[in-house]
């Protein structure tokens, strides 16, 4: 008998999820409460605004086995991804899979099976396997701020905000410095609204596109030149952690300059701290221009006229945009369910505690997929491509000692203090990992020079199509050529 797999969210993640389980003949059902697909990135009703574009090219911003037209742009609309996840769908016969507008209310284990309650069912869904990937952009986070109900200006959080008509002739306050209160405040500046920018710790303000590093003003997309795999056989030893966060700052400086030479309140210390980094073309020239003023305080409290920062100054403002991220919601999720994650909703972090954020041995048949905090489409499509493995039998599930060796790792990444900016801030690292699971790491590559390429080259989600269950060598072949001719890999 065919296995049926219920799957929380249609955004990138459920969508990978239910296309995996139909690889493996498992059947999936999506669930979604939102009127379409596409989670975040939906036009209507998702988390993108106007003329949003997205921080890693078409290469990684990409499925393995999908790849993005050759006309597409190389860091495409927020629009455009919507589109993309659509025709994802439409291609692989997830659509007809998707129940949209179907709210899950609850998640309850039943002997070896689950029991899946949504808003359009009188009796619950029984079920082989439960796949939870509704992403880490489930609960948008607003801090708790003296005042806030006293303030008589415009309050929204970022994945409220859609375009900068609204705001004419105002002065706007973000709060946050990450990728969407950077963008945010350069979207506003660029539409010649006043903007202020508060924020606690000074991140790197990267472009979009890099030095391809052969003398000429040639460039090619950031993320081709960052996610490359280590060099095998050295012989020198590993790197501690503050060594490679001071490595990381270094590397930074150089390439792009330290953010503090356009104003004082950027300066970002390179040391052995985890450094932080947005991604922005226009962001510094509006700082110089004097279009945006960035203040380096937190912010303690609002009054009716604007904010107080934990410096006592007194900002006047007509808005506030916070861009102070998001949390995970398992309230769904049975009680005993959540004890065992050890779901903390406080922690906007690390959520809950699974071997490599995907799976624990007491949850039969649960997984969870696209939580790792990152944007890397390839990790999300690994995660689910092993959950749907496990769930078929595939592959075999991890022994008790790795599992606990796992969690033990999220336990000590969610203890980390100074916390990084991601907790699996390693991506090729962490992606290979879980291709090892599967038996996909493509150490075999079919050709001399495509295993140089993969050893060396740009690191995209194509690779692990090239070898293992459910390879499409050809297609990956030609995704990986494209990605290192683009990156001037020879």
């Amino acid at each position: 008998m065919t296995q049926r797999l219920a799957i929380v969210g249609a955004g990138p993640s459920g969508l990978a999820a239910a296309k995996a389980a139909l690889e493996y003949g498992v059947e999936p059902i999506v669930f979604d409460a939102a009127p379409s697909l596409g989670g975040l990135w939906r036009r209507k009703g998702g988390y993108t605004w106007h003329d949003m574009r997205t921080n890693l090219s078409k290469w990684t911003c990409a499925f393995s086995d999908y790849p993005w037209p050759d006309t597409a742009d190389e860091f495409p609309l927020g629009s455009a991804v919507e589109s993309y996840l659509q025709g994802y769908a439409s291609a692989f016969g997830v659509d007809r899979k998707v129940e949209c507008g179907t709210k899950v209310e609850s998640v309850v284990p039943s002997g070896n099976k689950w029991l899946v309650k949504t808003s359009q069912a009188a009796a619950p869904l029984e079920v082989d396997g439960v796949c939870v990937a509704g992403g880490t952009f489930a609960r948008p986070a607003i801090p708790a701020l003296d005042g806030i109900d006293q303030f008589k200006g415009v309050v929204l959080h970022s994945c409220d905000f859609k375009e900068a008509a609204p705001f004419k002739n105002k002065r706007v306050a973000v709060v946050g410095a990450s990728f969407s209160g950077i963008e945010i405040a350069s979207h506003l500046a660029t539409h010649g609204v006043e903007v202020v920018i508060l924020f606690e710790k000074a991140p790197w303000i990267l472009p979009r596109y890099a030095p391809l590093g052969d003398g000429s003003e040639t460039t090619m997309p950031l993320d081709l030149l960052l996610y490359r795999r280590s060099p095998a056989g050295t012989a020198t030893p590993e790197p501690s952690l503050e060594d490679r966060y001071r490595r990381a700052a270094q590397r930074f400086e150089a390439a792009f300059g330290n953010p503090g030479a356009v104003h004082s309140a950027l300066r970002v210390a390179v040391d052995e701290t985890p450094p932080f980094y947005a991604i922005s073309d226009l962001f510094l020239p509006h700082v110089k221009n004097r279009e945006i003023l960035p203040i380096r305080e937190r912010v303690k409290s609002l009054y009716d006229a604007g904010i107080v920062t934990e410096g006592d100054q007194r900002l006047p403002v007509d808005a506030i945009v916070f861009c102070t991220g998001y949390g995970v919601d398992f309230s769904f999720l049975d009680p005993a369910v959540r004890k065992a994650l050890a779901y903390d909703p406080s922690d906007n972090f690390v959520s809950h505690i699974a071997h490599r954020t995907v799976m624990r041995p007491e949850l039969q048949n649960l997984s969870l997929v696209g939580l790792y905090r990152g944007p890397f489409f390839g990790i999300i499509e690994l995660q689910a491509r092993w959950a749907a493995a496990l769930l078929a039998g595939a592959v075999p599930r991890p022994s008790a000692a790795t599992a606990q060796a796992g969690m033990e790792r999220e336990i000590a990444i969610r203890c980390q203090r100074p916390r990084p900016q991601f907790p699996h801030g390693e991506y090729v690292a962490f992606a290979d990992e879980i291709a090892g699971e599967l038996g996909i790491f493509p150490v075999a590559a079919s050709s001399g020079e495509m295993n140089i390429a993969v050893r060396q080259g740009p690191v995209v989600p194509a690779h692990y199509r090239l070898v293992g269950p459910h390879a499409k060598v050809e297609l990956a072949e030609s995704q990986i050529r494209s990605a290192c001719s683009r990156a001037g890999f020879k």
